[in-house]
């Protein structure tokens, strides 16, 4: 598990002894927390846990990890600090998640996807995948993950943008978050390649339902450059430093923000609407399977459906819902959260009404059936 504020560099000389003292007693490795902030409505989303090495041990987490690795204990530190995530669950503030770092190469190992499947249910759990330690061959991580998801875990991949590889992650996976990296962030506010860049991610992010989440957010001129932009969530020192669980959290720059802007639909959570009881079929995590019509002979039908993350855009959207077989075209989708639940539903007609008053019938297509 790597720290948010450090990038893994060569440990220094006494390391590994220090790696031995972690693993001989557990509580060398202390756990703090860091919120995320939905940026819509200025409320905490989620909590990232982050490892900090006591104090006498004076090392940096990613040099403790970095040492550990090298000397093939990796995977042992990170059940440590797996576990002391996991025993964050039973105090963990409501309607939050918890998403904690794992080395990739921890996961194929075995033992920190043991860990986790030790709990009966890893809902609410996002497992974040960092980018700089992805194996040359994904294909046994895959599989792991796949059996993380079936037991109620999401995925996350962590530092976007940092790499070279990125994309190519994105499109293995499927997460359900993608975090970009906090080197994207120092200059968006006067950087258009760097807007440009962070708008085709989350356009991408749309296209895979996935939710996109923006770290190292400073100041409030970043945190209005990323709110402009679209992005749903939001995780920095502007609102507060990571802490012993649960801090106090700052959204006040958050809810300034909102009261300045002016209210413009453009994405999917701009026109969300509650499901009509019976109309959508959730799974035993209350996660959506199937939504629910009646047919012209007043018996009941079920169709599939799609799930978009809120920050998917209204054109996006409605192009996947048109691109469907012609008799379910105009079935609403489904927006979901970063666990996957159903925050609502949106209308194809609203989505059509809000994008022909928002380009006034301009020249640009509103949406295209083109495949």
């Amino acid at each position: 598990m790597y720290t948010r504020e450090l990038v893994p560099v060569a440990p220094p000389a006494d390391a590994s002894t220090k790696v031995m003292q972690v693993l001989a007693n557990p509580q060398m490795l202390q756990v703090v927390v860091q919120p995320l902030i939905d940026l819509k409505t200025a409320q905490v989303a989620g909590w990232e846990v982050l490892t900090r090495a006591h104090e006498d041990l004076d090392i940096a987490p990613s040099e403790l990890f970095a040492a550990a690795a090298a000397m093939g204990v990796g995977a042992d530190l990170h059940i440590i600090a797996v576990q002391a995530a996991l025993e964050l669950r039973s105090t963990l503030p409501a309607g939050s998640f918890l998403t904690f770092n794992v080395d990739p190469r921890a996961v194929v190992s075995g033992h920190v996807q043991a860990l986790l499947r030790e709990q009966e249910d890893l809902s609410g759990l996002i497992v974040e995948l960092v980018e700089a330690a992805w194996p040359v061959d994904p294909t046994a991580l895959l599989a792991s993950l796949v059996d993380l998801r079936e037991h109620g875990a999401r995925i996350a991949v962590d530092d976007v943008g940092a790499g070279y590889s990125g994309l190519s992650q994105l499109m293995a996976v499927r997460p359900e978050l993608i975090k970009l990296d906090k080197s994207l962030i120092q200059n968006l506010p006067n950087d258009p390649a760097a807007q440009a860049l962070v708008t085709a991610v989350s356009l991408l992010s749309g296209t895979l339902d996935a939710w996109i989440a923006v770290e190292g957010i400073e100041d409030e001129e970043q945190l209005r450059a990323v709110s402009e932009l679209g992005i749903p969530l939001a995780q920095g020192y502007i609102f507060g430093m990571p802490a012993p669980a649960w801090p106090q959290v700052d959204t006040s720059a958050v809810r300034r923000i909102l009261r300045a802007g002016t209210h413009r639909a453009r994405d999917v959570a701009d026109l969300m609407r509650d499901a009509v009881p019976g109309e959508l079929i959730t799974d035993a995590r209350g996660r959506p399977e199937s939504l629910v019509t009646f047919n012209g002979a007043g018996s009941l039908e079920t169709h599939p459906l799609i799930a978009v993350a809120p920050s998917t855009t209204i054109r996006q959207a409605l192009t996947r819902a048109l691109r469907r077989e012609p008799h379910r075209r105009f079935l609403p989708l489904v927006v979901t959260s970063p666990l996957g639940n159903p925050l609502g539903l949106v209308d194809v007609d609203a989505m059509a009404m809000s994008l022909m008053n928002e380009t006034n019938l301009g020249s640009e297509p509103a949406f295209s059936f083109a495949r």
